[in-house]
């Protein structure tokens, strides 16, 4: 059986590429769809809190209120050289092309 399930997280990104108000930091509120294959035990496939148990941690540690942004976006560098002088941790994931979607 597989089981589909929605989570949301919010984080910021820029389209450093265009011209317009894109290329400035701003947030969005993403989706992700899990698909779980599971095999049902008598009535009872699986409990759908085991999956947010595990799950909603890791995208709030992970995504939540993070940075999506392009390797190749000069303002990376820019937020690495910060950190290392200020000791100040960014939470960023990076990507190899612009970030919109």
């Amino acid at each position: 059986m597989i089981i589909q399930k929605d989570y949301k997280f919010y984080a910021a990104h820029r389209n450093e590429t265009l011209r317009d108000k894109c290329s400035n930091i701003h947030g969005h509120r993403y989706g992700v769809h899990c698909h779980f294959e599971v095999e049902r035990e008598g009535d009872i496939s699986t409990l759908f809190g085991a999956f947010d148990e595990k799950l909603e941690p890791w995208l709030k540690q992970n995504y939540d209120h993070g940075m999506l942004i392009n390797v190749n976006d000069p303002l990376y560098e820019t937020l690495q050289d910060h950190s290392r002088r200020t000791g100040e941790k960014f939470r960023l994931k990076l990507f190899n092309g612009p970030t919109s979607v």
